[in-house]
């Protein structure tokens, strides 16, 4: 007895299903997604986001799909960050197809690919960005979506994702922008958007799950992959990539070094020491020594002491006389303190 998943009707002419080999490697909640997603593309929508926590595993889920639906001569296009381009080429030529196309600056692409996987960073090099697509996906959406490159994507259907829990962490302008480009029109302008919303989110409710699927590990419905599932998973993945030659290169760290540049400069008894390209920031980490004016000890400073002529000077509103023979007579002048003070 065959065990096949039907995602359309089981009497549909051009049948729908997913193969009981393909379902042996599906979680609950990955056929809970794939069934979303094949009926929002049954009713004529023009997309869905996929709204799931980490280690959900939306690729398989999306791969499943597009698997399924047997894609006609228009191609699929996914896009998606560099840290994941590995596992997306893993699920897509598992369940899709082998022909997969990298977008690379040396890979454009052609008119014959029909799944193509590229970086958001690569998409400036694909040469067929304005075509029409079967599918778009675009992997975190909610950090890709203002991309003006991404916009110009046009397809029949597309798909978003992203693992952004808008409940901790809200923001309706963004949200709604996600709706809209997933289902063009379905939400008002945004200052009525944002009123309806919160009084949605008063009364506990969520009124867009026709277009955005939230699937999350809370309340323990779902049984998380054990560490060593993931382990087995990520370890079939990084197989694939390095007989693939998809092993992705880690870009190097440039370290700045902040520059010192030290020049002395006579002045009098001291040199000065200059330094260049420091922010104030970097005051806190100066030693005792860098404040200090170079080959000169403390002890060996100037220390400003007020003498006795300096007081003589103040008390009988006279300026001070600098030459030896007035600094010698101070008797002389101690009289004329007293007279200035006792009088005569």
């Amino acid at each position: 007895m065959s065990k096949d998943l039907h995602l359309s009707h089981w009497d549909a002419k051009v049948p729908v299903i997913i193969p009981q080999s393909v379902i042996n490697d599906l979680a609950n909640y990955h056929i809970m997604g794939v069934r979303y997603l094949y009926a929002c593309y049954a009713k004529g929508q023009t997309g869905a986001v996929l709204n799931e926590d980490d280690d959900m595993n939306t690729p398989i889920q999306i791969s499943t799909f597009l698997g399924a639906l047997h894609t006609t001569d228009s191609p699929v296009i996914v896009v998606c960050e560099k840290q994941s381009l590995q596992t997306w080429h893993y699920y897509l030529s598992k369940y899709v197809n082998n022909d997969i196309t990298v977008i690379t600056e040396n890979n454009t692409g052609n008119d014959s690919s029909k799944t193509i996987l590229c970086i958001v960073e690569n998409l400036k090099w694909f040469k067929s960005v304005n075509s029409s697509f079967f599918v778009v996906v675009i992997d975190d959406l909610d950090l890709n979506l203002n991309k003006r490159i991404v916009k110009q994507l046009k397809s029949q259907f597309r798909i978003g994702v992203t693992k952004r829990n808008f409940l901790n962490h809200p923001d309706q302008k963004l949200f709604r922008n996600m709706l809209l480009w997933a289902v063009p029109g379905v939400v008002g302008k945004l200052e009525e958007f944002i009123e309806e919303d919160r009084a949605h989110l008063i009364n506990l409710r969520f009124p867009y799950s026709e277009w955005w699927f939230r699937l999350t590990w809370s309340g323990d419905t779902f049984e998380k992959p054990s560490v060593e599932e993931k382990s087995r998973m990520n370890a079939a993945i990084r197989t694939w990539s390095k007989d693939q030659n998809l092993i992705v290169k880690e870009e190097e760290k440039v370290r700045i070094k902040r520059k010192r540049k030290k020049e002395t400069k006579s002045d009098s008894s001291q040199d000065t020491v200059i330094c260049d390209e420091m922010d104030v920031g970097d005051l806190s980490i100066l030693n005792v020594d860098d404040i200090k004016p170079s080959n000169s000890s403390f002890d060996d400073q100037e220390t400003t002491i007020i003498s006795e002529s300096d007081v003589l000077s103040v008390l009988l509103g006279e300026p001070k006389i600098e030459t030896d023979e007035a600094a010698d007579d101070v008797e002389s002048r101690n009289q004329d303190v007293l007279s200035f003070l006792y009088g005569d």
